[in-house]
């Protein structure tokens, strides 16, 4: 089953995409246009269950997040390794006398506790981080008590999303994965597109709060299709972008102007946003990081993964990862994904 819920805001002036008939799926207005309708915004109360919410990990995508949330009305208890960007977050969402706006947690364990039955999301960066995090004396896990609903936006494997669920499911709680498509600017500006399976009824509940950090969301069934639908989107964007590197390595090799390579592509059928950012960004060898390329790579190994135990063929995928791998070991880890292009066109 496949519930989509969709917003006009998109990041990038493109026409609407056109999706097609689906039986279940019902117009639905609220200041978006929604698909499905869907229960409940939050109060406007402070500190009402509805609006107290929970967010561990502040990291390239986390802490942009928070601030849609914060923007939204919402108040917002936070847990980070780092305690430095739970602090900035204070700073800018200073408390009142009659309202704290951002709580700092000491450890995941007191957000879950102090959320109770409010929804919490996390958002860490790689598996090895989400576990630690997850199953740690004073972790995710512990403060999981009855009724407690966990959203868990980072790209896992599959196989972490299942183990997550039935531990959560466990101990009384219920569990969301929500992996987003989107990066860092994406998270700031409240663009990114959330990948959902699990519980349907945690997804309808985070409607609003996935509106306030996104412009659509999908809700694909059991625990583990947001998961291989994330991992499905960001092979593709990876290849995409090791294709974009080859073609501007050729048209250099060629004395071909790459601008204008990056130009008649965006005139044509294969005009993309990805390719009008980051093109000039390559010719210009400017890799601030927007998605660091170890995570690219990372996902496009898990995306691997999953094509052999599906057994489906994926070469095309395979050769962009050993440009992937080749770039970590030269020390590009650290920056965006875009510095692939380092290995491809020398």
């Amino acid at each position: 089953m496949l519930v989509l819920q969709l917003t006009t805001a998109f990041a990038f002036r493109t026409p609407s995409p056109t999706f097609p008939s689906l039986s279940r799926l019902q117009l639905h207005k609220r200041q978006r246009q929604t698909f499905r309708a869907l229960a409940s915004s939050s109060s406007s109360s402070p500190f009402s269950s509805s609006q107290k919410v929970g967010f561990i990990g502040l990291g390239y995508m986390g802490a942009g997040m928070v601030r849609r949330l914060l923007e939204k009305g919402d108040d917002v208890i936070v847990w980070n390794r780092s305690v430095e960007k739970s602090e900035k977050l204070l700073s800018e969402y200073p408390s009142t006398t009659d309202r704290i706006r951002v709580r700092i947690a000491k450890n995941p364990k007191q957000v879950l506790e102090e959320v109770g039955e409010g929804l919490t999301f996390s958002m860490l960066s790689t598996p090895a981080a989400a576990r630690e995090v997850f199953d740690a004396p004073e972790g995710i896990l512990a403060g999981i008590q009855k009724g407690s609903k966990l959203i868990d936006c980072a790209t896992l494997e599959v196989k972490d999303m299942q183990a997550f669920d039935i531990a959560v499911k466990a101990k009384g709680g219920r569990f969301l994965e929500a992996p987003v498509s989107g990066s860092k600017v994406p998270a700031e500006t409240g663009q990114l597109v959330f990948l959902t399976g699990g519980n349907e009824g945690v997804f309808k509940e985070a409607v609003p709060y996935l509106d306030a950090m996104g412009k659509a969301s999908f809700f694909l069934g059991d625990t583990g299709k947001g998961t291989e639908m994330k991992l499905v989107v960001n092979m593709i964007m990876a290849t995409m972008m090791s294709s974009l590197s080859e073609g501007l390595a050729l048209a250099q090799k060629a004395n071909l102007s790459t601008e204008d390579v990056v130009k008649v592509l965006s005139l044509g059928a294969m005009a993309n946003p990805m390719f009008n950012l980051k093109g000039p960004k390559i010719i210009a060898d400017d890799h601030e990081v927007n998605f660091p390329l170890k995570h690219a790579q990372k996902d496009l190994a898990f995306a691997l993964t999953l094509a052999e135990k599906v057994g489906a063929s994926v070469p095309t995928a395979a050769a962009a990862n050993r440009d992937y791998v080749t770039a970590l070991e030269q020390g590009e880890g650290e920056k965006d994904f875009s510095a692939v292009a380092r290995v491809v066109m020398k």
